[in-house]
């Protein structure tokens, strides 16, 4: 952008440059002109007062010398001859001056666009140049709304998926009170499978949505404190899972007991991982929600194995 100003402020001195010596040019002439004129003048002044002189001498006598005569006529030939110089004088003076005002006129009309149209020239690719930038700027700031939006679509669909994952396993845990409460056997397995399988899948969904993301973009969802809320929800999830299976154990026989509290032990290992954990990398949050996952994994293999014992 500076170059380009640069360019144009020379075309505008190199026009006013030859405005300036054109019109130089044109002044030497005129009053050169003017200073052989006005001699010309002078000297045919002289030259009138001389013949108005030697007349008056010639009429003071009353014989008309012949030498006389010849004076006053080579004056009146003098003065002649200097009128007609003095015309022709003024008809080049006239031409010249007509000539140099044609000259200066076409070369202003020649110079004159071709600096407008540079100015032009430069002032629309100023322009052109500015609108490009404010538009670049623009569709920056427009990327940086969308990437920031998608990151926090991100974090929602998130919150959804564990919010409902936690909302079917607090199904699971007020459903086995009801069933402890009228016989010690589950009278609705069909039910209790279909709510297993999904608190796997929503457990699957959370874990896909936090794998794909990068360094960067899980450092930049730190900023709206996603990675702090995956981290809490992942040590909720593990704390509801081994409620879920404390309230379930009456229902098990000795073989899958034993795994059961196997299992409990392990979540019971990840939530004071969690708990003594304070780095928010993404391996680590990653960790907690493949985690999740396999432990739901493994309570709803669990139940089918009871499950297929009892029929």
């Amino acid at each position: 952008m500076k170059t380009k100003s640069q360019s144009c402020v020379f075309w505008s001195g190199v026009f006013m440059s030859a405005l300036i010596v054109g019109i130089l040019i044109l002044g030497y002439f005129i009053f050169g002109n003017m200073k052989k004129s006005t001699n010309e003048y002078e000297s045919i002044k002289q030259l009138n007062i001389q013949e108005k002189a030697l007349r008056s001498s010639m009429d003071s006598t009353k014989n008309k010398p012949y030498p006389e005569l010849n004076k006053l006529f080579n004056k009146w030939d003098t003065i002649i001859v200097k009128n007609s110089e003095l015309l022709e004088h003024q008809q080049i003076s006239a031409d010249q001056n007509l000539s140099i005002w044609l000259a200066v006129i076409a070369a202003i009309c020649t110079i004159l666009p071709v600096v407008l149209g540079v100015n032009q020239s430069f002032s629309f690719k100023n322009q052109l140049e500015t609108a490009k930038e404010n538009m670049m700027n623009k569709v920056t700031e427009a990327d940086d709304k969308l990437k920031k939006l998608q990151k926090q679509q991100v974090a929602y669909k998130l919150q959804s998926f564990v919010n409902t994952l936690s909302l079917n396993i607090k199904i699971l845990s007020d459903w086995e009170e009801l069933e402890v409460s009228q016989n010690p056997f589950l009278t609705s397995k069909p039910l209790l499978d279909t709510l297993l399988k999904n608190i796997v899948d929503y457990s699957s969904k959370c874990k896909e949505e936090i794998l794909p993301l990068n360094e960067k973009e899980v450092s930049e969802l730190s900023s709206l404190d996603v990675v702090t809320y995956i981290k809490d929800n992942a040590l909720n999830l593990l704390l509801v899972l081994n409620n879920l299976l404390k309230k379930y154990e009456v229902f098990f026989d000795k073989t899958n007991l034993f795994e059961l509290h196997t299992l409990m032990d392990d979540i019971w290992y990840s939530i004071e991982a969690i708990i003594h954990d304070k780095s928010n990398k993404k391996k680590d949050v990653a960790i907690y929600m493949m985690a999740a996952h396999k432990y739901c994994v493994q309570i709803r293999d669990l139940f089918s194995r009871q499950f297929a014992k009892e029929e």
